[in-house]
């Protein structure tokens, strides 16, 4: 960061500290888990066996620069100047010595976060705030009411959100802080112009010149903050100023509620339909207007808000978007549940008051790397939702291929359907089983910033640009090099590294990408820093990398377009049938 961004920083928090009842909640919000969990956070660990050995494993594997101290330590330390990832529970001395100024409570099986209570057997609470001896840092908490639902408590998927309560593996609610919180002019012009000066220090877009798109949703934006507003209403004013990069990686996160609707959607080909049976609804029953909108409005409400590249991304984005409350209530969709849904269902069009979801039973989660061998169809698949280079993937993969090779199965498709990006590496692990001598990877812009040196440290890639350049393929030994036929199963929640993943195998015609259009352009912006407005504590990211495809030739585009399309209509969603395995299947 630079001296620029901390002194507006600095400015924002002054104008804190004179606005009325800004002491009462100072903590909260603070942004995002992910944009408060910095690299180099000092580790407040409670002093408990078993805390202790699972926190170290979390530190050695994520946070190896950082140091860790004592909860009891760190309760007569000052802490200033620095961000914190804290576990523990109640008894954690740190936790008790801030406990009143903490935005959860824990008492007799329930936990309080937000105005709302929850009760379970094994409560944990994982959430953002400030760093209570210095609010310009943050600090990350994970806690729970047990000292054995400390550790383990990473595994509940955590991150997009502020706050997320658990009860075991089992998420009860996650949102944000004070969506109805109201701001004055200083503080959202401070927020203003922090996301001005970043922008203009770190995205790509903006190294040459400020482009007019965004000079103009910066000047719409300064004019409409001439008044008070909401959290809610603040994002939905900033937002534009992010989409004006034309960058689904660049985003204001929504400040939702944690009031989740029974409504389970999935966008399909022939329209917006539930997903699975809740109350009233049932699988398959198509969406025909939510709070008295249609499926055109609905998009168009969220294309205001949703940063995306193509309507596939808006699409896959708005099945969450739309089952949030808060999210409703800030695009003036819904006033308070129950919702108003109409809905079709076998020709007969019906409206149904779609209440507050209740707590559903733990779902068994699958692993997120996986594979089913189909020998009858000389078929395997491996399945990849999310881009990952750990020891799991590394010992999946050589399963994979040893199985491969030892039944003789001369087929293997890659399902990355789900897969929302990560690490793009899963690629060239990948292909290292394949008999390839060599392919064209990406190409691209890599601008530096002092932002990317304190995020990413001295390791981050060096600035400057280079084109498409051929790699060589350093294939393992052992199983033999697999030389049948390849395909990559993708769709509208293929994203970032996922999407890189299909269109290094399109571009190079090492096999077929089969399924519907991706959620990003094959050439596009990426690799991503996390920030957190000073003032509302809404977290944004923003690219520092733009990426050129391996064979421009085939731009410009705003999706991969699969080499077999294979629409899932509202028909499979009823019947349960996957077509684009069903069409791999009948290929042999």
């Amino acid at each position: 960061m630079t001296h620029a961004t901390l002194r507006l920083a600095r400015l924002a928090l002054t104008i804190s500290a004179l606005l009325p009842g800004a002491r009462a909640q100072e903590l909260v919000p603070a942004g995002t888990i992910n944009a408060a969990g910095k690299r180099d956070a000092v580790f407040i660990v409670q002093d408990e066996p078993g805390i202790a050995r699972f926190a170290e494993q979390v530190r050695r594997q994520f946070f190896a620069s950082s140091r860790t101290v004592t909860d009891a330590a760190a309760a007569e330390t000052e802490l200033k100047g620095s961000d914190l990832i804290v576990y523990g529970t109640p008894a954690n001395a740190w936790l008790a010595a801030h406990a009143d100024r903490l935005p959860f409570r824990f008492h007799d099986g329930v936990i309080e976060i937000e105005g709302r209570e929850f009760r379970g057997e094994h409560l944990r609470v994982i959430c953002a705030i400030r760093n209570p001896q210095d609010l310009e840092h943050h600090a990350v908490i994970y806690a729970a009411e047990k000292a054995a639902d400390v550790v383990g408590i990473n595994g509940v998927f955590h991150g997009p959100t502020e706050w997320l309560v658990a009860d075991g593996n089992s998420t009860l609610a996650s949102g944000s802080f004070g969506a109805s919180r109201s701001l004055a002019k200083e503080q959202q012009r401070a927020d203003l112009e922090f996301l001005r000066v970043t922008i203009a220090e770190v995205h790509p877009a903006t190294a040459a010149a400020i482009p007019a798109d965004l000079t103009a949703a910066l000047a719409k934006a300064t004019a409409a903050l001439a008044v008070p507003h909401t959290r809610a209403e603040l994002w939905q004013l900033l937002q534009p100023v992010l989409l004006s990069l034309h960058d689904a990686h660049s985003s204001l996160a929504p400040p939702q509620s944690g009031t989740a609707l029974a409504l389970p959607l999935v966008w399909l080909a022939d329209g917006l339909h539930v997903r699975a049976d809740r109350g009233e609804l049932r699988a398959g029953d198509k969406v025909l207007a939510i709070g008295g909108k249609d499926e055109a409005a609905l998009l168009a409400a969220l294309s205001a808000v949703v940063a995306a590249e193509n309507a596939h991304w808006l699409k896959a984005h708005g099945e969450s978007l739309l089952s949030d409350l808060g999210v409703l209530q800030a695009l003036g969709l819904a006033s308070a549940a129950p919702v108003r849904v109409r809905i079709d269902r076998d020709g007969a069009t019906s409206e149904v008051a779609v209440p507050l979801a209740g707590r559903e039973p733990p779902r068994h989660a699958e692993r997120w790397v996986r594979f089913d061998l189909d020998p009858a169809h000389d078929l395997a698949v491996f399945t990849l939702d999310s881009c990952v280079v750990d020891q799991t993937y590394r010992d999946t993969l050589d399963e994979l291929f040893t199985a491969v090779a030892e039944k003789g199965i001369g087929r293997i498709a890659v399902d990355l359907r789900q897969n929302g990006g990560g690490n793009s590496q899963v690629l060239d692990e990948f292909l290292r089983y394949v008999d390839v001598d060599g392919y064209l990877s990406f190409g691209g812009e890599v601008r530096m910033s002092a932002a990317v040196k304190a995020q990413r440290g001295a390791s981050a890639a060096f600035a400057g640009s280079s084109a498409s350049a051929r790699r060589r393929n350093v294939r393992r030994s052992t199983p033999p090099p697999f030389h049948g036929q390849l395909s990559v199963l993708v769709g509208k929640h293929t994203f970032s590294s996922g999407n890189w993943f299909a269109v290094v195998v399109q571009d190079n015609k090492l096999g077929k990408v089969v399924g519907e259009p991706t959620g990003n352009a094959p050439s596009s912006f990426g690799d991503i820093l996390s920030f957190t407005l000073p003032q509302s504590g809404l977290s944004f990211t923003l690219s520092y990398k733009k990426w050129l495809r391996p064979d421009p030739r085939r731009d410009p585009a705003d999706t991969l377009t699969p080499d077999v399309l294979v629409p899932v209509t509202r028909q499979d969603l009823r019947t349960g049938s996957d077509p684009v395995l069903e069409y791999l299947r009948q290929q042999h």
